[in-house]
């Protein structure tokens, strides 16, 4: 999917001959930032799919990635309400969970504090990042 949001002009010129609506649909705003948005969604899944198909992954640690994983997506949607960017930091997202859980804050895995989850856009504009 990602691919595809990317070679967005790509996908026109094949799809120029073959099926000429879905070509015109690659050049709308909002088919764009729906494309956008689902790439962030399926991006983060993929993630969370590496993560349990880990070396020496215990069912507890699967058990709070995936909670961790739901808080994360209700932090995710309670920003979409707002309309705010969505775009945050692991270390954004460890905090909310950290404070909705009261637990103490830990090390996170793989050096992922500085990644970025979402799209980059502002709901209802067209900048990525």
């Amino acid at each position: 999917l990602k691919r595809i949001f990317i070679l967005c002009e790509e996908m026109q010129q094949v799809l120029h001959d073959a099926k000429p609506d879905m070509k015109a649909k690659f050049s709308y705003v909002r088919f764009l930032i729906s494309l956008s948005f689902l790439v962030g969604i399926f991006e983060s899944v993929n993630w969370i799919n590496l993560v349990l198909q880990g070396i020496q992954i215990s069912v507890l640690h699967c058990h709070e990635t995936l909670v961790a994983f739901k808080m994360k997506l209700e932090l995710w949607h309670a920003k979409l309400e707002k309309k705010f960017v969505l775009q945050w930091t692991w270390t954004e997202l460890t905090e909310f969970f950290l404070q909705k859980t009261k637990r103490k804050k830990r090390k996170l895995p793989y050096g992922e504090s500085d990644m970025k989850i979402g799209c980059g856009v502002r709901y209802g504009g067209g900048r990525r990042s």
